[in-house]
């Protein structure tokens, strides 16, 4: 089993790398710029697109130097004086100390002012930044909300929206789901033939009865209903090996439908569950013995085999072929629904499906086919309910697609 996940986040903050500790926060806001600017009553100069305030460290070493030479200035003045004259030497070296004490509680003034506009600068920049933000996403999740509720409320009235399941779906996955299951549909009344009874007879096969009757019939077709296989290129799932009946040996790329599997056991508790699928008899088995190999819920398998290829390559799978059951309590599920063609009413057509991991049309499709298994008879219910005849003879300009 190999599992593939490749994902890659990206940034969009770029822009904020920059600010960091040691370097002046900077403003998209032309006010903000020029009050930072104004703030320095024009001692401090500004390039051209940068912002070159520096905050002045109380620690400088050139302030301190400057004091230094200041003292030793005063110290060789006084010596030279005359001792007379020492009183008035001591007055002006404590004036000069006085006046640099004032230059250091000056520049410590200063350094709160520019630190305080900084500081102002960098609240108004995330402010903005935040607000500008909140605005965008805002505006963007208002958009999307109205979409997603115009796009609902467009599909929500559609007279064939209940045939996709699920709560939601993507508009063109609906147009093109109907417009497919309309044209199977129409193929199949107009174009084509009932086999003879006698090639029915010749067909028809004994499947496995479960240890517990349900006596209700679930047939299941496999590719883009339950699975989709691929090229070990797109990035499987899983890796499953097949065994031709030469001998030889392949591997098939898996991918599971969400709810696969919790349908299966679900459902095998009130239906007799086997797959009908148009595939080679060796993928088939190699896909089942997967996906349930110890057959807790699939009873068997209907192959290529066990269908009616028309001159077209289409492959029909006539229900008649099952010997052992009834139509009355037999559906088929298939996402092409010219599969069902010789028994429309008996079909339930099914959203194809690649690859995608937010699809819910199986669990979706549960509650229906738990509310079918009470009927006595299918074809009726799925007449009133689906309505596939009625879509089989519209127009496709009637589609609304």
């Amino acid at each position: 089993m190999e599992q593939i996940i490749h994902f890659k986040g990206t940034t969009k903050t770029g822009h904020l790398n920059k600010l960091g500790n040691g370097m002046a926060y900077y403003s998209e806001d032309d006010n903000a710029y020029s009050e930072a600017e104004s703030s320095d009553n024009g001692s401090q100069k500004t390039q051209k697109g940068k912002n070159n305030i520096r905050p002045i460290d109380v620690n400088d070493k050139s302030l301190s130097k400057f004091s230094q030479q200041k003292g030793i200035s005063n110290q060789n003045t006084t010596t030279k004086q005359h001792a007379g004259d020492q009183d008035e030497a001591e007055i002006e070296e404590q004036s000069q100390i006085k006046t640099n004490k004032k230059l250091q509680i000056d520049s410590q003034s200063r350094v709160k002012q520019l630190g305080g506009a900084n500081k102002d600068l960098h609240k108004r920049f995330l402010a903005k930044q935040g607000t500008g933000n909140q605005r965008v996403d805002s505006d963007c999740e208002a958009k999307n909300r109205i979409d997603k509720q115009n796009h609902n409320d467009a599909l929500k009235n559609h007279p064939w929206r209940h045939l996709i399941y699920g709560p939601t779906v993507h508009e063109n996955s609906f147009k093109k789901h109907l417009t497919l299951s309309y044209r199977g549909l129409v193929y199949a009344k107009k174009c084509l033939k009932g086999p003879s009874e006698k090639f029915i007879k010749n067909k028809q096969v004994l499947v496995p009865d479960s240890k517990i009757p349900k006596n209700r019939t679930l047939l299941l077709d496999l590719d883009e209903t339950l699975i989709h296989s691929c090229s070990l290129k797109d990035n499987p799932d899983h890796i499953v090996y097949a065994k031709s009946e030469y001998g030889e040996e392949s591997k098939i790329g898996l991918k599971i439908r969400p709810y696969c599997m919790e349908f299966l056991q679900k459902l095998s508790q009130l239906w007799d569950i086997y797959i009908f699928t148009a595939s080679s008899p060796a993928y088939a088995t190699a896909i089942i013995n997967f996906l349930d190999p110890d057959a807790k819920y699939i009873i068997g398998i209907l192959n290529r085999g066990n269908c009616m290829e028309t001159k077209n390559g289409f492959f029909i799978k006539d229900l008649r072929i099952l010997k052992n059951k009834s139509l009355k309590t037999m559906v088929l599920v298939d996402n092409l629904a010219h599969s069902f063609g010789f028994q429309i009413e008996n079909g339930i057509p099914i959203l194809e499906w690649h690859s995608d991991k937010n699809d819910v049309e199986l669990k979706a499709l549960m509650s229906y086919l738990v509310e079918a298994a009470q009927v006595e008879d299918v074809r009726k219910f799925n007449r009133e309910r689906l309505r596939l005849m009625e879509l089989a003879d519209s127009k496709m300009e009637d589609l609304q697609i």
